[in-house]
């Protein structure tokens, strides 16, 4: 009986600990610790939507193709987020195509796109674009990398989207930025 006690007291102490740990990071939430540790996984690929208008909204079609665009299957980020004049939105290819979002199980055929996108004054009067963007791995980005993919509504009607890559350590930098498809 002793014995359970004591290790009830040092699971504790060990969870207070933990949780110590977590209030002294400055109060980070569940949302941003759970990113945080995704951001460490090599089996994933992280994506930033930002949007760098300062006065139109942009709701992406983001979607993850584990075996290209030309194959099925694809998932798509539901709902479509809604993007914020200044804001951005993160995802990792995990969230939006669950265990189909590994980098370690497509190698080659994985695929990250926009799937078209909406942009507008307001989150009421958004303006539809069929256009896509997007990039393959082994070319715009590599397993662990962070892809950020900024829109502007500059450079025409529907504004554009340019590619950036944080590669992960021991990563190449990309040969090629995403481009329209």
């Amino acid at each position: 009986m002793r014995r359970i006690a004591m290790r009830q007291r040092m699971s504790r102490g060990v969870c207070g600990t933990i949780l110590v740990v977590i209030g002294a990071m400055g109060g980070v939430g569940c949302a941003d610790l759970l990113s945080l540790l995704a951001s460490s996984d090599g089996t994933i690929v992280r994506i930033r939507l930002i949007n760098d208008s300062v006065t139109q909204y942009v709701a992406p079609n983001l979607g993850v193709c584990p075996n290209g665009m030309a194959s099925t299957p694809h998932y798509f980020v539901t709902p479509t987020p809604v993007i914020a004049p200044g804001r951005e939105a993160t995802y990792t290819t995990r969230q939006i195509a669950g265990a189909d979002g590994s980098c370690s199980a497509a190698a080659t055929d994985l695929e990250i796109g926009l799937c078209g996108w909406e942009h507008g004054a307001s989150e009421a009067e958004l303006t539809s674009v069929g256009t896509r963007f997007g990039g393959k791995i082994g070319f715009q980005f590599g397993c662990g990398d962070t892809v950020i993919l900024r829109w502007s509504d500059a450079g025409g009607d529907d504004g554009t989207w340019t590619s950036e890559v944080e590669p992960a350590a021991g990563n190449d930098t990309p040969t090629a930025d995403f481009q329209e498809l």
